[in-house]
């Protein structure tokens, strides 16, 4: 039993002290390091695929970009664009061409994470959907979960690429990241769906209620709040997150009649 427990206070600590130096900035870095590593690259080859070579032509599509996503309606039209209908087919290829484009430069900035990877996730489902209804990819190509081949296009490459994704939407991809830079840019507050000053100061949100009397030297907190602080100086109002970030501030005047506190 001595080495079991031996074994397991080192297991503990070493992983500990792995989960502790990754922090909460380690695995959305990662996520988005090793997808753009793989599929940036190919991402922006096939943007260079569908628009002209050299200025202005790399901003003008070509008819690569109509057989590549609407193969069947390039062909009708004689693979010649000024026979494709601008709505929808022309909209569609250019939507398509720009998110090709944009949605991965993105992803590895870390701007608007979460949209962008929802956006990426639509992406590859669509680009996997043209593939099997356009491009007539096989049976073998398209593969299936759960059997001894690995590498088939859909079930399993595209599948891998999802996956990053969809924890980069679920998490975020902060602290390293554009989003970061841009949240630091508002403010942070919670955003109180009634705020009224009577002889006190009662803040109303969806979850919570919390009372707060004003007294000349200090603000009483009369209700107790879970992990949520407060703190003052004389005539403000400072409402501390668990991280101890002001979240929201009000500045007040006691005096015999309170006007009203704004809403922030």
């Amino acid at each position: 039993m001595g080495i079991v427990k031996l074994g397991i206070g080192l297991h503990d600590r070493v992983f500990g002290a792995v989960e502790g130096l990754a922090g909460n900035w380690f695995l959305g870095l990662a996520a988005r390091i090793v997808f753009s590593s793989v599929l940036l690259v190919f991402f922006l080859n096939s943007v260079a695929t569908k628009v002209g070579s050299g200025f202005p032509d790399m901003f003008i599509l070509q008819i690569g970009a109509y057989a590549q996503i609407l193969p069947s309606i390039a062909e009708a039209a004689g693979y010649d664009i000024s026979a494709i209908n601008l709505f929808p087919w022309k909209i569609i290829v250019l939507a398509g061409t720009c998110a090709e484009f944009v949605l991965p430069i993105m992803l590895l900035l870390g701007v608007f994470t979460r949209l962008t990877n929802v956006s990426l996730i639509g992406f590859i489902v669509v680009m996997s959907i043209v593939d099997i209804q356009f491009h007539g990819l096989d049976t073998a190509s398209i593969g299936a979960r759960f059997e001894c081949v690995h590498d088939s296009v859909i079930a399993d490459q595209q599948l891998l690429w999802i996956f990053p994704l969809i924890y980069l939407a679920v998490k975020g991809g902060w602290p390293i990241s554009v989003d970061t830079i841009l949240s630091k840019m508002r403010p942070q507050f919670y955003s109180p769906s009634a705020i009224r000053i009577t002889d006190g100061i009662t803040i109303t949100t969806a979850s919570k209620t919390r009372r707060l009397i004003v007294s000349r030297l200090k603000i009483r907190m009369l209700s107790s709040i879970e992990n949520t602080g407060a703190a003052a100086t004389i005539g403000t109002i400072v409402i501390m997150s668990p991280s101890n970030k002001a979240v929201f501030s009000e500045n007040v005047a006691r005096q015999n009649s309170v006007p009203a506190a704004k809403n922030q």
